[in-house]
This record gives structure tokens, sequence and C-alpha cells, in this order.
């Protein structure tokens, strides 16, 4: 599919009827494999001088492998970048890929941010629905489901995510902060500039508030190494700690599920799904370290 979509995007597409072939092809790209796995934004770089651009792409999968999914306005909400100077649009064409190509003008902390559309999967069987819930810190909606009187075939589930990336230009200083998405990660401890020793403090936020007791999936990878898996859980004021370890990427992944409410597009659906994500890079400090074997995080 991304092979496809690549020949499609080089394409001159000067008609409408063009654009409206590509658009359906692009808005097909939620296949089913990549559904209920993490979505990340992946820079191709983390750290750049001014003036260099930001290229970055869209993934879905696991374990900093997946889909790239291209340029696609009808698939986000909001889809933009923060620096000094205040936000602006992510501007791109129809099939872009990698989806983020944008200049940097300022010095200092660079926040990617997309906000996607709601979209639905169903899983055939209750099973699947399980490891789902448990793998992800959600249990206690396996009781709650049955309180319900649903069905344990064919559950549908609407999901929404938010995704946010942080890019060192120059000196790298400023902060992260809410930017007001439903379900975010706010990185409250700036990776790049300040101390290159202690944990990063990270708070995860639902509608502007700290969540509590909340699993976030710590997936780590190393050049030339298999990502690896780890999980902390929130504190009461929905803070974190995140241990710089030997640096490398970082993907930090939150799911948090909710009954639709009244009204809602999604009220079809017997589960709304929200997913937060955010990637930032360190430095690895120890290149002869060896490479952990993939783990997988805690559930609860």
């Amino acid at each position: 599919m991304t092979t496809v979509l690549m020949f499609i995007s080089t394409s001159n597409i000067s008609s409408m009827h063009g654009y409206g072939v590509l658009l359906f092809l692009l808005l097909l790209l939620p296949i089913r494999a990549a559904n209920a796995h993490e979505f990340w934004i992946e820079p191709t770089r983390y750290k750049l001088e001014p003036a260099e651009e930001i290229v970055a792409n869209l993934r879905v999968g696991q374990y900093f492998k997946g889909n790239t999914f291209s340029f696609v306005p009808e698939k986000f909400i909001e889809f933009s970048v923060i620096d000094s100077s205040g936000k602006r649009p992510i501007k791109g064409r129809l099939g872009d890929l990698p989806a983020v190509n944008i200049p940097t003008a300022k010095t200092g902390l660079h926040v990617l941010v997309h906000h996607s559309t709601a979209n639905t999967l169903t899983y055939s069987d209750f099973a699947k629905f399980e490891r789902f819930a448990r793998k992800e810190g959600n249990a206690w909606v396996l009781d709650t489901h049955k309180q319900r009187g649903l069905p344990r075939k064919n559950i549908t589930e609407a999901y929404t995510r938010y995704a946010k990336a942080l890019v060192r230009v120059g000196n790298g200083e400023g902060r992260d902060k809410w930017v007001g998405m439903p379900f975010e990660i706010v990185v409250e401890t700036n990776p790049y500039a300040g101390p290159s020793l202690g944990e990063i403090t990270v708070r995860l936020l639902w509608k502007g508030r700290g969540m509590a007791d909340k699993k976030i999936s710590i997936f780590r990878k190393y050049s030339g190494c298999e990502a690896t898996r780890s999980a902390v859980f929130t504190d009461a004021a929905g803070r974190a700690s995140i241990p710089r370890e030997l640096g490398g990427r970082f993907l930090l992944n939150s799911v948090h599920v909710t009954e639709p409410s009244a009204g809602s597009e999604r009220t079809r659906a017997m589960w709304h799904s929200f997913w937060a994500s955010m990637t930032f890079e360190l430095p690895r400090t120890d290149s002869q370290a060896v490479c952990s074997p993939p783990s997988e995080g805690i559930d609860k």
C-alpha cells in the first residue's frame, strides 16, 4: 500500500477527477491490521540547526515498526507545529510522503501536533477485545461490557489519536505544554535543555486535568537494536517519571477508553478509545551497550 501511494503522490494530478481518485485511495488507509496499534509522529532527525527542514512520518504499528501514512487533510482535525513564535498549521499537498516537510526559522523546542479524526473498528470476538483492554491498562471495561449487556462478538470501537513529537532546533530551549487536545501527554522536563541526568517528568491529561493511575507504555529504540517496551503508572496528579537510562528514541503511549457520550457521532460504537503518544530522542550514552530483547509492559 505504501509503495502504491508513493507512486500516486508523485503523479501529476491536474484535474478534480484525479484529485478525487487520489483522495478515495488515501482514505482507504485505515488498514484493519493497523487498527488498535500505536500511532506516532516520527521525525527523520530530532536534532536540527536553524533553517533546516523538519521531515517526519506519521506511523501506525508497534515497537517503532509499522505503516507510513501520507498527508491527507480529511484524516486530521489539527496538524500543527509550535515554536517560540507560536502555533502554525503544517501545510502540504495531498499524498505527501513523508507527511511533514516544513522549514524552521526559530531556535528552540519545536512541538509537532496531530489530532486525528475518529475511525471505527470491529473485534470479531471477545478474546481479541479482552487482549486489547488488558494490554493497554483498561481491564475495567471487561466487567462493564458484561454489565451493559453488550454482545461478545462483533464488538465495535471508535478510536481517536492524539500524537506529539519534540524536535530540537539549535539549543532546543523551550517547554512543552497542553495544546488543548482531549487526551494528551505533556513532557514537563525538556529532554533537550538543562541537566542531562535524572528522570524526565511527563503528565497525562484528560480534558486538561491530570489522570491518576493510568498506564503509559515506554517504547525505546537504539540504532541497530530492536525496540523494547516497559511501562509506568501515573501518580495522583497524572505525573510519571521516564528513566533516561542509555538514551535512544522514545515513544510514549497511553490509551483511555470510555463509553460513547450521548449525542456523539460515534454512539453506534460500543466503546471509544483515545490514544495519546509522544516521541523524542536522547543521545545514547554507552555505544557498547548490548541490545535488550523486546519486553512487554505491565498489564493492569
